[in-house]
């Protein structure tokens, strides 16, 4: 049997090395920039799956009401606490050991106006079931925000490839885990900027702009990362919606974490006010096959904020298939052709497009509509 990854010792390793003003600093920015929000102030925040705990002292930094900070992992509670010291002890920041796995556990915190849980869910062991549990915690007008690693995103190598990894990672030598996080470095993260004449070096010293995180942290956490499971897009937003009753607000894809922000339907939030700025267009005109499960319609209109050769996860367009946020955006061309199911990519003047089932746009009876920003 696979040995788990320990999660709670590289997060305890970046807190004691690499913890500092400048990556709180970025990791605010970005947690209210994925909320959509300016501040936290009189909210109630829960973070699930805490790590090293950097976003809750983000949520706690934002001006939250409340916040409480989960983790299974005894060395993650210790990074948190540590943390939380540093802030001062404040009173309204609690810190809990245990699992989103355990509904009696769960149950005793109440809703909260933000849940979040950021890259953690999918290493449960168990990511239905936590993802179950997790609906619980939203309040009557709250948001759940999820980060699920992105089956779409692992077309080669496959998802497969990487679990295989991840187990031969966990059962290697400490010499064997270099090599492979040097390899891994090289191959996936640096040879890439390499070949368009970017120093490693500076990929390296930048990659903190990336939510305050480190290099080597992410390494380390992407290749020991065991348990695991990869979520379709289609079928995360299928689960909420049909089982809870929840509707997806936003969808964000282009990174190795697909972010989900959902709420109760038919509540009013600061959401409302968001989607104001954005209208539902249905697509009509001369929907053509380009192979496989593509499809494309020509969007001229739109192309001011596509997807281009200077920006290829430029457009905020999203997807909808009979009313519902169902797209993989920014989808590699290749593979909306050759995998469809609700990959897109709003690309210049086109969209290229495909099913959440596969099946012919042109005959298959379900509408399909575009959501831009009403001011274009």
């Amino acid at each position: 049997m696979t040995k788990n990854f320990s999660f709670g010792e590289n997060w305890h390793k970046f807190t004691n090395e690499n913890f500092n003003e400048e990556r709180l600093n970025i990791s605010t920015r970005e947690l209210l920039n994925s909320l959509r929000l300016e501040n936290l102030e009189g909210k109630t925040f829960i973070d699930i799956g805490c790590g090293s705990g950097i976003h809750s002292m983000s949520a706690w930094k934002s001006r939250a009401r409340k916040v409480l900070s989960i983790d299974i992992d005894p060395q993650s509670v210790v990074s948190t606490l540590k943390l939380h010291e540093f802030a001062g002890k404040p009173k309204n920041w609690a810190i809990q050991q245990g699992s989103i796995l355990d509904s009696d556990f769960i149950s005793k915190f109440g809703t909260y106006d933000v849940v979040y849980s950021w890259g953690v869910l999918h290493h449960t062991g168990d990511m239905w079931n936590a993802l179950r549990n997790i609906s619980s915690l939203i309040n009557e007008n709250g948001i759940l925000f999820i980060a699920l690693y992105a089956d779409e995103m692992y077309h080669t190598p496959s998802p497969q490839f990487w679990i295989d990894i991840k187990k031969k990672y966990n059962e290697s030598s400490t010499e064997k885990k270099t090599e492979l996080e040097e390899w891994y470095a090289w191959e996936y993260s640096l040879k890439p900027y390499v070949t368009k004449g970017i120093n490693p070096f500076t990929v390296i010293r930048n990659y903190k702009e990336s939510r305050g995180m480190e290099f080597w942290t992410d390494v380390r956490d992407w290749l020991g990362g065991y348990p695991m499971d990869f979520a379709k897009t289609k079928d995360v937003v299928n689960f909420f919606s049909d089982q809870y009753s929840l509707e997806v607000l936003d969808i964000k894809t282009g990174l190795g974490n697909t972010e989900f922000i959902f709420r109760k339907k038919h509540s009013i939030n600061y959401w409302d006010s968001i989607l104001s700025n954005f209208e539902t267009i249905y697509l009509k005109g001369n929907i053509e096959s380009v192979g496989g499960c593509a499809y494309k319609l020509h969007i001229p209109q739109f192309r001011n904020f596509a997807d281009d050769d200077s920006d290829h996860y430029r457009s905020e367009m999203k997807l909808l298939e009979d009313g519902r946020m169902i797209g993989f955006a920014h989808a590699r061309h290749k593979s909306i052709e050759e995998l469809g199911e609700g990959r897109f990519c709003h690309w210049k003047d086109d969209l290229l497009f495909s099913a959440s089932d596969n099946s012919d746009i042109r005959t298959n009876g379900k509408k399909y509509a575009i959501r831009v920003p009403n001011k274009i």
